[in-house]
């Protein structure tokens, strides 16, 4: 069995990565407000999902390497393990690449594949928006 992909909508690529014991439905709510803007990927990942008979292994490097023969160059965006998945994408497949994550309610990283990394806590005492996160998505595209 192989990994499972979704795709739908047109503009910039960007792939859609759920977090550990769920799948890509998950984004079901998103899916189609993004899809207006990006032609959207949502994988389940190895394991997961529609991909739970899948061959790919787990761990993290090899999860990232098949996704990555499977969508084209993208924008990956990815919360709990798929945002671990979409770091270790960052680091094989687009070295030098400045990434913004947004984790949990610790604050916004920025981490940049030169093996820094910044922290700031929440931003005026909360968390961008989604549309604030979108607008800085679209911006990233141009």
């Amino acid at each position: 069995m192989t990994l499972h992909v979704e795709s739908s909508g047109s503009g910039p690529d960007l792939v859609l990565l759920h977090g550990w014991a769920m799948h890509g439905g998950i984004f079901a709510p998103l899916t189609p407000l993004l899809a207006a803007h990006f032609r959207v990927h949502v994988v389940d990942l190895p394991g997961h999902g529609r991909s739970a008979g899948c061959t790919e292994s787990i761990e993290t490097r090899a999860s990232a390497a098949a996704i990555a023969a499977r969508v084209p160059r993208a924008l990956w965006v990815g919360w709990s393990y798929g945002g671990l998945v979409s770091l270790q994408a960052a680091l094989t497949q687009e070295p030098g690449l400045t990434i913004e994550l947004i984790k949990g309610d610790r604050g916004v990283f920025d981490v940049r594949l030169d093996g820094s990394m910044l922290f700031s806590k929440k931003i005026e005492g909360r968390f961008p928006t989604a549309a604030e996160v979108l607008a800085r998505v679209k911006k990233s595209q141009k």
